[in-house]
């Protein structure tokens, strides 16, 4: 059997999914989760149907799902943190703290956690962890106040924890603006909550939306690879062509 696992979040559709068939490819075992029921890609592939926002039901799957022994069989181990969620939109006046606290459990809590409870869980069989990055982490969206902050604080918690583990490679990856439902919603939005919905909708117009299977490889390509220095690193789609 292969000797290496990753767990991916978001594996039902999209970009998720498109990482876990790679991976799959690449002779990896995937342990991956998503909302969705019934997702089968395969002997290879073990499912978790969870809602990573429901900090409970988190718990519940690290005590039943990601204990220490479920690693024993595997001489390393990734992590790809790619679900969130762009809700809620609009002027943060009209945020509701219910919905901030849904998005930030999905988009900061979890995979801050899924990061430190792996390196506990596996020490040094943890060799890497990808955390899906956005442009919305480096300049301000209006309406995506909450999708902004997420993407921001995961990626500076990216460079903390490879700071703090010179043994690991940590990458905060931009995947691009990719032809997923994601997109689909933003396209749908009011442009009186989201005024930037119309440079969305002419890059879909004009063909410019990355198919996700592109991003997808790099990401694998970047397990794959060797132990490289600086061990945290940071890049978009396309930079390493």
């Amino acid at each position: 059997m292969s000797d290496k696992l990753v767990l991916i979040t978001g594996t039902s559709s999209g970009l998720g999914q498109e990482i876990c068939l790679k991976a799959l490819d690449e002779g990896w075992h995937v342990l991956g989760f998503a909302r969705r029921e019934n997702v089968d890609y395969g002997e290879s592939y073990h499912h978790q149907s969870i809602d990573l926002s429901d900090l409970v039901a988190v718990r519940s799957l690290a005590e039943k799902s990601l204990s220490k022994k479920r690693f024993d069989t595997f001489d390393q181990v990734a992590l790809v943190n790619n679900a969130g969620t762009i809700e809620p939109v609009g002027p943060l006046q009209s945020a509701r703290l219910k919905d901030l606290e849904r998005a930030n459990n999905l988009n900061i809590t979890v995979p801050l956690w899924l990061m430190g409870y792996l390196k506990l869980s596996c020490g040094s069989k943890l060799k890497k962890i990808v955390n899906i990055s956005s442009g919305a982490a480096r300049k301000p969206y209006q309406g995506w106040a909450s999708y902004c902050a997420g993407k921001s604080a995961l990626k500076a918690a990216s460079e903390v924890m490879a700071a703090e583990n010179q043994d690991l490679e940590v990458l905060s990856y931009e995947p691009g603006v990719i032809d997923t439902a994601m997109q689909e919603e933003v396209r749908a939005f009011d442009p009186r909550i989201f005024p930037h919905r119309q440079r969305f909708a002419d890059l879909h117009d004009s063909g410019q939306l990355v198919p996700p299977h592109l991003p997808a490889s790099e990401v694998v390509s970047f397990l794959e690879a060797g132990y490289q220095e600086p061990n945290y690193q940071a890049y978009r789609y396309g930079d390493r062509t």
